[in-house]
């Protein structure tokens, strides 16, 4: 496979990795790894982290949990966290005495 066909459907896999974003914990920081290889003037050589990284990522999609729809009359949990490389944040419901998580963000961080 070429280097801008590989590109071309990695672009294309992380655009479809960015629609689910609010489904995967910690996507920023798992997909990081790979945006790196897009970079310009960048290499593209595939590696064994690399394919690690790709591996993590398609599982964390696969296996996300059922997030739960939002219900106005139950208490709304927000934790946020930041650091200078990315930020993030989850958005829980408490019902029955449990965190149900709503949503997922993060973020990674240009300099």
């Amino acid at each position: 496979m070429t280097c801008s066909k590989l590109c071309e459907e990695l672009r294309s896999f992380l655009g479809l990795c960015t629609y689910y974003r609010r489904s995967v914990q910690d996507l920023a920081t798992i997909v990081a790894q790979l945006h790196k290889l897009l970079g310009k003037r960048q290499k593209v050589t595939w590696t064994a982290l690399t394919q690690k990284v790709f591996d993590e990522l398609r599982h964390a999609l696969a296996t996300s949990s059922v997030l739960l729809y939002t219900d106005q009359s139950q208490p709304f949990i927000l934790d946020c966290s930041a650091s200078d490389q990315g930020i993030g944040g989850v958005l829980s419901l408490k019902k029955d005495d449990k965190e149900h998580m709503v949503m997922y963000y993060s973020m990674k961080l240009s300099p």
